[in-house]
């Protein structure tokens, strides 16, 4: 079975650009698993007085983005039947990581836009995912 990781984040833009990226993948609804990973980045902020917040504080697992639901529910009526994954962490890490343990084919992700140049130039989270990722990587930057 091929499988697919689609790390999919909470902008809708950039979550369209994930979904057209597999939906132009030649693989049938039954030759491939697909998994759509959403990270919930890990952070620590303290505040003037001593207090603190940590994303684990405030993750919650069932509280998907709106992107990662309409993606979901897309492949779902294309006959896919995806797997969703809400992760905290690191975000290359974490897809990375996921990635080596789902045994991946390709991961599929979307830059923002970017001027022509700036296309030339990959977000820190594409060029970490791009550096550490054990399969191909598909990056959507429209």
């Amino acid at each position: 079975m091929y499988t697919v990781l689609l790390a999919v984040d909470s902008d809708e833009a950039r979550a369209e650009k994930v979904l057209d990226v597999m939906r132009q993948l030649p693989i049938e609804p039954g030759e491939v698993e697909i998994v759509v990973l959403n990270v919930f980045k890990e952070f620590d902020v303290t505040d003037g007085d001593g207090g603190a917040v940590k994303s684990e504080d405030l993750f919650d697992e069932a509280d998907l983005p709106e992107s990662v639901r309409n993606v979901t529910s897309t492949l779902e009526a294309d006959g896919y039947a995806p797997t969703i994954r809400r992760e905290h962490g690191n975000v290359v890490e974490t897809i990375v990581e996921t990635a080596v343990e789902i045994d991946a084919n390709l991961i599929v992700m979307a830059g923002r836009s970017r001027s022509p140049v700036g296309k030339a130039l990959f977000g820190s989270t594409i060029q970490g995912v791009l550096a550490g990722a054990h399969c191909p990587v598909t990056v959507s930057l429209e």
